[in-house]
This record gives C-alpha cells, sequence and structure tokens, in this order.
C-alpha cells in the first residue's frame, strides 16, 4: 500500500503499530479492574504507562506508573 498525495507524489508509509484496547469493570465493592493490549511498534517497546483518573471537574490525575509490560491495574480508593 502506497499513499499518494495532492501533488500525486507517492508517500512511503510509517512503521507499522497497534492500537491499545482498553477493557475496564468495576466490582460490588467499588475497585476498578483495567486491561488493555500492548502498544506494539517502537522498536524498544512501551516504557511505562500512566494510569490517571478523571475527577469531577473533568481534569484528571495520575493514579499510577506501571511498567510496559503491564497490561492490567486493580484500583480502589
Amino acid at each position: 500500500v502506497q499513499a499518494v498525495n495532492a501533488c500525486n507524489l507517492g508517500e512511503s508509509p510509517s512503521g507499522i503499530s497497534s492500537t491499545v484496547v482498553l477493557d475496564g469493570e468495576m466490582d460490588e465493592e467499588y475497585r476498578t479492574h483495567l486491561r488493555w493490549t500492548p502498544y506494539l511498534g517502537w522498536e524498544n517497546g512501551v516504557e511505562y504507562y500512566v494510569i490517571e483518573k478523571r475527577e469531577d471537574d473533568g481534569t484528571w490525575t495520575p493514579v499510577r506508573q506501571v511498567n510496559g509490560n503491564t497490561t492490567s491495574f486493580d484500583y480502589h480508593e
């Protein structure tokens, strides 16, 4: 596959990468269980993920940083 711009010039595609699919659920004790697929596409992999929560006022607050091999996190306030 090759992209062609408005000037009819071909462009090389960028490297292959992946999306991260996040799934979460809250149990009856209001613990949040997050699971995600790893990001693929960086030569050295992912160094870390930052887990954030949305506050009532709409701002985001970091909760935890986990290493790049992690694909799940459980949270309870």
